[in-house]
């Protein structure tokens, strides 16, 4: 969504925040704090697993537990209302914080440039200063990749009309 917002309306400081929902989703389910990469439900955990089957797994049980959980509570907005005023009270901080967001890359990211998708970014008073310090495996890289043209082939054809 922050990739064709930013790509129909020709404007760059837009942000999205739903793969700081997947990171904070997957470091609940781990137990430890977790990064993420790429896109909103489908984001790829820094985790430097050995195969890509590792990470299939690792999704498909991310996802069968939301939806269990949401079968027994339902959307409970609380745990969202929660997460997006700790996002951007880090955002607006005047301390520097590392927040996983999407924003439009103009500086390449794993050879990656000219795109909106989530990366680990440091911010301070609302402005990005630079990546984070947040290093993907050869394969985490490749998956990253495989995520970033599924995304362009999906904005391009949403962009024809």
């Amino acid at each position: 969504l922050t990739n064709l917002l930013c790509k129909r309306i020709k404007h760059r400081n837009i942000i999205g925040f739903g793969t700081s929902l997947d990171s904070r989703r997957y470091s609940v389910l781990l137990k430890k704090r977790v990064m993420c990469i790429g896109e909103h439900g489908r984001a790829i955990p820094l985790l430097k697993m050995q195969s890509e089957e590792e990470y299939k797994k690792l999704q498909k049980k991310m996802d069968s537990g939301i939806v269990e959980f949401l079968r027994e509570h339902g959307m409970t907005y609380e745990i969202t209302v929660n997460e997006f005023i700790n996002f951007f009270d880090k955002l607006q901080s005047k301390n520097k914080q590392v927040l996983i967001f999407s924003s439009y890359l103009k500086k390449p990211y794993y050879g990656v440039k000219n795109i909106a998708i989530s990366i680990p970014l440091v911010v301070k008073e609302g402005k990005i200063i630079g990546y984070a310090n947040a290093h993907a495996t050869k394969l985490e890289q490749s998956l990253f990749q495989k995520g970033v043209n599924n995304l362009k082939n999906s904005i391009k054809v949403l962009t024809k009309n």
